[in-house]
């Protein structure tokens, strides 16, 4: 049997639908828009529909080949919150195979190289398994979380420190030109022309004298003339 959720209204897209049937469960986020399959219908005849919110997610790395139980504690979140989970992992006797897993494909693989690629997890993990490979120590995982402590002790990572802010000195202001340009909008002002040399005024000419007129000598007086002798008687 195979179930698809075509609408789903007032319900956010990080929701998780469960659907249960008889004794088999399937859940999928609802923004995934795929079917859930399940291998018959229960005995009841009865779906349950299930909406559940998401509250905390966390992961465990399980280490293969391992025989006896192991141990392994899940911190949900980022690591702010306080919800941890510890869990019991084991082989179990006469187990089925596993459904094969839906595997979304498209842009998925893309994404998922870039960020690592991004962040530097990708050459991080090339970086450990070439030492590990070369090393070859006797615990290979002890070996591993080494690394990732930078080689600390869990409770002794010193931590990163913060760069200062680099305060920026102010601007220094450039040098005075003596001579500066005059500005591009106004045309450049010709030098001033050295003054003319005064030329002395000429002297004013003398006044002459005026001309003193020669008084002309009064004509010679003529003497008169004798008088003749008186005839004598």
């Amino acid at each position: 049997m195979e179930v698809s959720v075509l609408t789903c209204h007032g319900v956010p897209d990080e929701a998780i639908v469960s659907l249960r049937t008889g004794a088999v469960r399937r859940q999928a986020p609802l923004s995934s828009n795929r079917p859930l399959r399940f291998p018959q219908v229960g005995p009841e005849g009865v779906l349950k529909f299930d909406i559940m919110q998401k509250i905390g997610t966390g992961y465990a790395v399980l280490r293969p080949l391992q025989d006896a139980g192991t141990n392994y504690k899940v911190v949900l979140g980022d690591g702010s919150s306080p919800m941890t989970a510890e869990i019991e992992v084991k082989p179990a006797s006469g187990a089925s195979a596993p459904e094969p897993e839906i595997v979304e494909t498209g842009n998925g693989a893309k994404d998922a190289k870039e960020y690592l690629e991004s962040t530097g997890v990708l050459n991080f993990i090339q970086g450990v398994l070439q030492v590990v490979v070369k090393e070859r120590p006797s615990d290979p995982f002890a070996f591993m979380a080494r690394h990732f402590m930078r080689g600390y002790e869990d409770s002794k990572i010193p931590e990163a420190k913060k760069p200062e802010p680099k305060v920026e000195a102010p601007p220094t202001p450039a040098p005075a030109d003596e001579n500066p340009a005059p500005p591009a909008s106004e045309p450049p002002v010709p030098p001033a022309e050295p003054p003319a040399p005064e030329v002395a005024a000429p002297a004013p000419a003398a006044e002459e004298a005026p001309a003193v007129e020669e008084k002309s000598a009064p004509p010679p007086v003529e003497e008169a003339p004798p008088a003749p002798a008186e005839e004598a008687a």
